[in-house]
């Protein structure tokens, strides 16, 4: 993860390093960090990384706001590159059909009519 990109797309970026007693599979990493610090503190979540005992997270309030006004039904527009690939895409928008949920240490929304997970980091809320 390249902080200094994260710093200047989100300036409250904050990165916190952990070592656990244990090691932990993301899943339950997650149940231990929402037990601790509640949904609201998880949803600042914009990259997780783990690696035995040791995670790092990263974390920006603006993110959180953002991610915690996702819901299914909520109406979005992708920012990232598979807009360059799909041009028909650029200005769509989309649907949320499921999530917020944490994949592979980053959150990910189904939209309607796509296959697979997409990244929040490249949304935009249509309002």
């Amino acid at each position: 993860m390249d902080t200094q990109e994260l710093k200047k797309k989100y300036p409250d970026l904050v990165v916190s390093k952990s070592e656990f007693p244990v090691v932990y599979s993301a899943s339950d990493l997650m149940s231990k960090l929402k037990e601790a610090y509640g949904i609201n503190a998880i949803n600042r979540i914009i990259h997780m990384e783990h690696s035995g005992r040791n995670v790092t997270l990263y974390l920006s309030v603006e993110y959180g706001s953002f991610i915690s006004q996702l819901a299914p039904g909520s109406s979005v527009i992708m920012t990232g590159a598979d807009i360059e690939f799909n041009p028909e895409w650029k200005d769509k928008v989309w649907e949320i059909s499921y999530g917020p949920a944490m994949m592979c240490g980053e959150w990910v929304v189904w939209l309607k009519d796509f296959s697979g997970a997409y990244s929040c980091q490249y949304l935009k809320l249509e309002l």
